[in-house]
């Protein structure tokens, strides 16, 4: 993988993802890194990150406070959990130093994607799953596509128990929209829920009006990690001790 031979920034961000793929139940879907994923080196680690650990701490009080979740995920290495962007490079050119305008990445592309192509599938993609590219600009999209579908087909194929998959934002769900189509369609993922959230920028996890689905995927998330038959019993042994 090369960046220009300028930059000494690492730009890919590689998801978490449990090495015992038995173990996994959830995962977490989001668009793509930004600055505070790439200086930390792991997803959702700004204050999306700390949005998602403030609402998951409700139902999982060893999720930490103030801590972003991708951070602590990396620390923790909870394999209940894997969390992944769409596409493992900023699809935002702020994130990028000024003298970087390009990306190779042989796992992805044979040659090199300019980063300006970024901003306008991150802004097509953030309203609609079709739209109008040029033909530089399907080529970059395809690449990212075919990566994340076999990012995605690396876990179902070793996972066959009840999963929930958490799709976070409108570019998470757009993007891979056509994927699970086709998994659907293959009968790959019949276990499997899919579940549309909004993105936890700008503290939308706590909005009113997303209350309910917010509420439906704790609830799920309670449900797939049995935690409310352990709080039950938690509460026998306490009785117990009385």
């Amino acid at each position: 993988m090369d960046i220009e031979e300028n930059s000494k920034v690492n730009y890919k961000v590689n998801d978490i993802i449990p090495l015992d793929l038995q173990n996994l139940k959830v995962i977490f879907l989001f668009e793509s890194p930004f600055k505070e994923e790439v200086k930390n080196g792991c997803p959702i680690a700004g204050r999306s990150g700390k949005a998602v650990t403030k609402k998951l701490n409700s139902i999982l009080p060893k999720v930490t406070l103030n801590i972003p979740f991708g951070i602590w995920m990396k620390q923790s290495n909870d394999e209940r959990f894997a969390i992944m962007n769409c596409c493992n490079y900023p699809l935002d050119s702020n994130a990028f130093e000024s003298t970087v305008s390009t990306v190779k990445d042989e796992s992805i592309s044979s040659s090199a994607m300019n980063i300006k192509i970024f901003d306008r599938i991150r802004l097509v993609y953030s309203r609609t799953d079709k739209g109008r590219f040029k033909d530089d600009e399907q080529k970059v999209i395809l690449n990212f596509q075919i990566d994340l579908e076999r990012r995605i087909n690396q876990i179902i194929s070793s996972h066959r128990n009840k999963m929930l998959i958490v799709l976070c934002g409108k570019f998470a769900q757009n993007f891979s929209k056509n994927i699970w189509i086709k998994l659907k369609n293959n009968n790959s993922i019949n276990n499997y829920e899919i579940l549309n959230v909004p993105h936890p920028s700008r503290n939308q996890w706590s909005h009113a009006k997303y209350g309910d689905v917010i509420q439906q995927m704790l609830d799920n998330i309670s449900e797939l990690l049995n935690l409310k038959s352990q709080e039950h019993s938690n509460l026998e042994q306490l009785d117990l001790k009385f």
